[in-house]
């Protein structure tokens, strides 16, 4: 219906509605996602990195995309629009939303990563690509007013490095050939290879590697710890080894075992439990006390 609608979960009812941004052709195409919170950013993330809970902390927003490049910032609870602002960025442009800041760069060659106040949406430059050959790849905010992307020259995923830019500082960059997912874990930065060989490597807010080529798929625990298995993750069932990693040096806290029999793409975790589809069931294992 080319709309926002906020529903009462209590009862189904429709609490509130605006209609979608138009542009001069009358298309009303959108993206909507919320602004995440430092304490959602320090518990469990899925695989991509997204926080599992992305509703901890107050005041509940959405930051909506146009059709027509403007930004608006609304109010979950009443729907009222708290900030808004025009040419902002293109409905394929990479866009995150953290605490008090917005954080866009655009989806093409010599771009400019740009931090906008979530209140005034006033613009910071926090970075800008050094030549024409050079295009986004993955962006998170990895940090207090600080972002970390991906950069990719020519498309050539081996040369891949990671950007972070804070407000005020000069950015740094390093090396990540092959890197596919960013997963912020305060400064640090958990960075993936995506492909069947996946690697996991944790690097320090300089760039210096805690854990070097880790094989597997690493995930966010909380802001402390990773839970890394040891192959990618799959439908079909199959057994799965479980590590735990500490996130402040990069060292293996524990190799907590198999989940035997699972399709390891259900699985679920919290910072104690962690639930996986299987043939006919779900198991449950903890790997943590209360």
């Amino acid at each position: 219906e080319k709309r926002v609608v906020g529903l009462d979960l209590r009862t189904g009812r429709e609490a509130w509605s605006r209609p979608n941004p138009r542009d001069q052709y009358d298309g009303a195409r959108t993206t909507v996602l919320p602004v995440h919170t430092d304490e959602a950013a320090a518990g469990p993330a899925y695989l991509d990195g997204g926080p599992r809970d992305p509703w901890q902390g107050e005041g509940r927003r959405l930051v909506q995309v146009g059709a027509d490049r403007s930004v608006r910032v609304l109010d979950m609870d009443s729907g009222g629009i708290v900030g808004q602002r025009g040419n902002v960025a293109d409905l394929d442009d990479l866009v995150v939303a953290h605490e008090d800041r917005l954080y866009v760069a655009a989806d093409e060659g010599g771009y400019q990563l740009l931090a906008y106040d979530l209140t005034a949406l006033s613009a910071v430059v926090l970075y800008r690509a050094p030549d024409e050959r050079r295009r986004p790849k993955a962006l998170v905010a990895c940090g207090e007013h600080r972002a970390c992307l991906l950069e990719v020259p020519d498309g050539k995923a081996e040369e891949t490095t990671v950007v972070a830019a804070a407000e005020g500082k000069a950015a740094k960059s390093w090396g990540a050939p092959d890197a596919t997912v960013l997963v912020p874990l305060g400064e640090r930065l958990l960075v993936r290879t995506g492909d069947s060989s996946a690697t996991s490597t944790l690097f320090d807010a300089t760039g210096t590697p805690l854990l070097r080529d880790r094989r597997g798929v690493a995930a966010r625990l909380d802001a402390g710890n990773l839970l890394v298995f040891d192959k990618p993750p799959s439908t079909f069932e199959d057994d799965r080894s479980l590590a735990g990693v500490w996130a402040e040096n990069g060292e293996v806290a524990a190799e907590l075992g198999q989940l035997p029999g699972v399709r390891s793409s259900s699985c679920s975790w919290n910072t104690r439990v962690i639930v996986c589809g299987a043939e006919k069931d779900f198991v449950i294992y903890r790997f943590a006390p209360d």
